[in-house]
């Protein structure tokens, strides 16, 4: 009788995989790692400068918070590094070898979402004279703009965590026709109490203009 083992079904033998030998995929992963932080810093310096030349023409330009994306992708690195060690070692346990590769499925999800908020270059809340401008919505003047602000909101029951939101209501033509919006900040790189400056600072800039 013919006996299937973990590694036959894989269609590799234990602890190695088709054509790649597990010291190339540790070195890949450092190498990958290297680059980003690389990039990182670059892309740290850039950011800085920006917002600098954006504060000088009135206007507040928030991105999205390198450090907690960074501090998630790493949690995925190292759920990933886990995953594949369980699979190096499965030798004859399916289980273990199902296991890591769920693992490091799970992690690589985590990394692929963290990986494009830190390659995301684009302001995701822009805010100035005219307007306020989330995401790829497009810029809502200050005359469609009511009850703006920033507070913070109580997590539910399945988020137990708080966070700041910048919170207001869009009125584009008819009341019936409004709606709220509320930007979670967690995500982002801004100090709620500098944004409530700048949120005042905008409509009032705004309120100038127009007197």
């Amino acid at each position: 009788m013919l006996s299937a083992t973990p590694s036959s079904i894989a269609g590799f033998k234990a602890g190695e995989l088709p054509g790649l030998s597990w010291g190339t995929i540790w070195w890949g992963l450092v190498g990958a790692v290297t680059a980003l932080l690389l990039y990182l810093a670059g892309r740290l310096w850039w950011q800085w400068r920006d917002g600098r030349r954006a504060a000088a023409m009135g206007e507040t330009r928030v991105y999205f918070a390198i450090g907690r994306a960074l501090g998630w992708g790493a949690i995925g690195l190292g759920v990933v590094m886990m995953g594949l060690f369980m699979m190096q070692t499965a030798a004859d346990s399916l289980m273990l070898l199902v296991s890591g590769a769920a693992l490091a499925l799970a992690g690589g999800v985590v990394m692929f979402f963290e990986l494009r908020r830190l390659l995301n270059r684009r302001p995701q809340l822009i805010m100035n004279a005219q307007g306020i401008q989330w995401q790829a919505f497009p810029l809502r003047p200050w005359s469609q703009i009511r009850h703006a602000r920033v507070e913070l909101v109580e997590g539910s029951s399945d988020e137990m965590e708080s966070s700041f939101h910048l919170c207001y209501t869009v009125t584009p033509g008819l009341p019936e026709s409004s709606f709220e919006m509320s930007v979670d900040l967690k995500l982002l790189a801004v100090d709620p109490i500098q944004l409530e400056q700048d949120l005042r600072r905008a409509r009032g800039s705004k309120a100038s203009r127009e007197a």
